[in-house]
C-alpha cells in the first residue's frame, strides 16, 4: 500500500482518496492534437463569461477542477466533451476554471513559454501544469527520445517538497506524486512515497532509462496566470 501522505501541507490538494497513478505504458496517450469539428462548434456555442481583472482564475480553481475529475471515465465541461488523454484532461480542468487553452502537451508547453509563464522552479504553484518527457515511446522507434509526451495538474505542494498532481494515466484519472529534491527515489528510507513511476519498464530499456516522475519532469507552466500576464 502507498505510504501515508505528509502531515505538513503548505498548499491544499484533493480531498478524495489518493489512487495509484496507473501506468503507465503509453501514459495518457497524448497524441497530435486536432480539434474535432463537433467539439469546436460546441465550444463556440458556449463562450466563457467575461471576467473583470479581480475575477481572474486562481490556480486553486484549476486544481479543484482537476480533483473533481478523479476516477471519471469520460471528460465533459458544460456539455462539451474532451479527448480522454492527458492533454484533453488538462484542457478540461482549465476550462472548468475559466482558463481556455487547447492542444497537445507540446502545444500547451509552447503556449506557456510564449506567454512567459513557463518555469523550472522546484516548488510550483497549485494549478500549474507539469510537463514530462519520454513517458512512452510515442514515435515507436524503440528509443527514449520523445519530448513532451505527458502533462499533469499540480494540486498540492507539501512541506518536504513533495508535489501532488492529478493526471490521466493508463488506469484513468488519478493522483501522481513527484519530489524534485530527490527525483531518483521512489520510496525514502521510511517508506514515504516521493516519486511515482511514470514510464513502464521494457526489456529493451538500458540501465540509463529513467522511469520516475521526478526524472522525467521538464518544466511547469502557470497557464492560469497567462491572462494576467497578457493584461499587463
Amino acid at each position: 500500500m502507498r505510504a501515508l501522505l505528509p502531515t505538513l501541507v503548505l498548499l491544499s490538494g484533493c480531498t478524495a482518496v489518493y489512487r495509484m497513478p496507473g501506468p503507465l505504458g503509453a501514459v495518457g496517450q497524448d497524441g497530435d492534437y486536432a480539434a474535432p469539428a463537433s467539439v469546436a462548434v460546441a465550444a463556440a456555442a458556449k463562450p466563457p463569461a467575461a471576467r473583470s481583472p479581480r475575477q481572474r482564475t486562481s490556480g486553486q480553481a484549476v486544481a479543484d477542477a482537476a480533483c473533481a475529475f478523479e476516477g471519471s471515465r469520460s471528460i465533459a465541461v458544460r456539455g462539451v466533451k474532451y479527448r480522454f488523454d492527458c492533454s484533453g484532461f488538462v484542457e478540461a480542468a482549465m476550462d472548468s476554471a475559466g482558463v481556455h487553452f487547447e492542444g497537445s502537451s507540446r502545444d500547451l508547453f509552447d503556449t506557456a513559454r510564449d506567454r512567459g509563464v513557463l518555469h523550472r522552479r522546484h516548488r510550483p504553484d497549485v494549478g500549474d501544469v507539469a510537463f514530462f518527457d519520454d513517458t512512452y515511446d510515442k514515435d515507436g522507434d524503440g528509443r527514449v527520445n520523445d519530448p513532451l509526451t505527458h502533462v499533469a495538474v499540480v494540486v498540492r505542494v507539501d512541506g518536504d517538497g513533495t508535489i501532488g498532481m492529478v493526471h490521466l494515466g493508463g488506469s484513468g484519472i488519478a493522483s501522481l506524486t513527484m519530489n524534485l529534491r530527490d527525483p531518483e527515489t521512489h520510496l525514502d528510507a521510511n517508506g514515504q512515497l516521493l516519486n511515482d513511476y511514470l514510464r513502464a519498464a521494457s526489456k529493451r530499456d538500458s540501465a540509463k532509462v529513467k522511469h520516475l516522475a521526478g526524472e522525467l519532469w521538464v518544466a511547469f507552466g502557470s497557464l492560469w496566470k497567462a491572462e494576467a500576464v497578457a493584461a499587463r
